[in-house]
């Protein structure tokens, strides 16, 4: 009787702990032993670790954003998806009410394909297509979803580009093979940088008042929005972008790239590259006609091409009225006519520049085609300005100018003068004090032996005449 007594104990204190243990919701399966969050599973099937969601961050301020979540996740067509929120043992589950549409999606550029809708309690959602989707659940706790109630769910089919340095920062797709991306033949030269981005875009907005973002793109490391990736020496690469799944919530773990040099690069030619300065601490020129709007632009033209050994194109502008108020940057004009050359806007640190005082300024801007290192001087004038405009006859364009011990900023490099309509090369440059009588000579084109001026007195600005066939050495008479 003793040990029946204590089995039936037993029994009882058994039965006393499984009628405190907390149900499972309906429909949720082996919970136990995973972290609280968000999962997406086939309904009646295991949740499973990988298919957690990730915390959500809103593009729109860079913070992390609460009641925000997103996975890069392959769904299949025809079968049968919840949201089961993880709450210890217990679990709340959620579908979605999708409606898809080829422009359903609005995001910072365009409008792309997927399927868009509010969260239900208790339900469930399908996709008509097997693929790789970005998937965002929001539920708009502080309001700012302006056009959906309640909580806000996209799925967006996934189509991945290279995005850079190599295209202006633009969409170049690539070749997919189930879940892999390849781009064959990448030229990555000196400096250069790109991203992964899928369907042509940056951000996908979330509600029309444009208060919601969720970030578009894979940096280094597969980060979502991580710092550009940058090969480890120049030259011309394939580049493949994989989804792999993953065994924990971050997307950086779900992707993986590689870059296998297969080439060598060569410098950019940059000497039909126009550049021009634009911002509203500009106060020459004309009104930017940009859809920047900013402020005046001023052209630099065209730069000084390097000779020898150098790469260095050099472009320089001078006694610019700047104003202390306001910024500037330089800005490409005719990238996609020069040579394959990527635009850029080129500002300081990653700001735009700007000048201590109201006043005139000389600037100078420098690529080296071999690094393509970029470098910028603004200075206020200290010596006086020498102007040259020479008409020449019966010589090759542009005409080039060669001065020394005068100008420091013209040595180891020829100025090209690109002729104007009436025939006139024009060039200017800043006297060394330690010079003060600069001399100097034109060349007919970028070789010497094609012709040349006798030495020429460059003391003050003036106009001269050049007369040959460019076949021989000619004389300079000043007007």
């Amino acid at each position: 009787m003793k040990k029946i007594g204590i089995y039936s104990l037993a029994l009882a204190a058994l039965a006393l702990v499984a009628s405190c243990k907390p149900e499972k919701k309906p429909g949720v399966v082996d919970i136990e032993g995973l972290a609280n969050g968000f999962y997406i599973s086939e309904v009646g099937q295991d949740l499973k670790a990988e298919n957690a969601m990730d915390q959500g961050k809103n593009e729109v301020d860079q913070s992390e954003r609460a009641g925000m979540y997103e996975i890069y996740l392959v769904l299949e067509a025809g079968k049968t998806y919840q949201f089961t929120n993880k709450k210890g043992s217990n679990a709340d589950i959620f579908g979605a009410e999708l409606e898809y549409g080829e422009t359903a999606i609005t995001t910072d550029n365009t409008e792309i394909a997927g399927y868009k809708g509010s969260l239900v309690a208790e339900g469930s959602f399908k996709v008509n297509t097997t693929d790789l989707y970005h998937i965002v659940l929001d539920f708009n706790e502080d309001g700012n979803l302006t056009d959906v109630g309640g909580a806000q769910c996209i799925l967006v089919p996934v189509e991945w580009g290279l995005a850079g340095s190599i295209n202006s920062w633009g969409f170049l797709a690539g070749e997919r093979k189930d879940l892999t991306w390849s781009w064959k033949g990448v030229e990555l030269g000196a400096g250069a940088e790109f991203k992964f981005k899928h369907n042509d875009c940056w951000k996908i907005n979330l509600d029309i008042a444009n208060l919601v973002k969720a970030n578009t793109n894979l940096g280094a490391d597969c980060i979502v929005g991580g710092a550009n990736i940058q090969p480890e020496e120049p030259g011309i690469y394939d580049v493949t972008l994989t989804y792999v799944g993953g065994k924990s919530p971050a997307t950086a773990d779900r992707f993986t790239y590689t870059l296998t040099k297969v080439g060598e690069s060569t410098a950019k030619d940059y000497s039909k590259c126009e550049l021009e300065l634009v911002g509203a601490a500009v106060l020459d020129g004309v009104a930017d006609p940009s859809s920047w709007n900013w402020g005046n632009v001023v052209s630099l033209g065209t730069p000084s091409v390097p000779t020898g050994e150098s790469k260095v194109y050099t472009w320089r502008i001078y006694d610019v009225n700047l104003s202390a108020t306001g910024g500037f940057k330089v800005r490409t004009v005719n990238a996609a006519e020069s040579g394959g050359i990527a635009s850029f806007d080129f500002g300081v640190d990653g700001s735009d520049i700007t000048v201590p005082a109201d006043g005139k300024y000389d600037i100078v801007f420098s690529i080296d085609a071999a690094s393509e290192e970029r470098t910028f001087s603004c200075v206020a004038p200290t010596t006086e300005l020498i102007e040259v405009v020479a008409y020449v006859t019966g010589w090759e364009n542009p005409v080039y100018v060669w001065t020394w011990n005068n100008a420091p900023e013209l040595q180891d490099s020829f100025q090209p003068c690109k002729p104007q309509e009436d025939g006139a090369v024009k060039f200017a440059f800043r006297k060394n004090e330690a010079y003060p009588t600069p001399s100097g000579c034109l060349v007919n084109g970028a070789e010497w032996n094609k012709g040349q001026t006798n030495d020429m007195d460059f003391s003050a600005s003036g106009t001269y005449t050049v007369t040959g066939n460019g076949a021989e050495k000619v004389d300079a008479v000043k007007k």
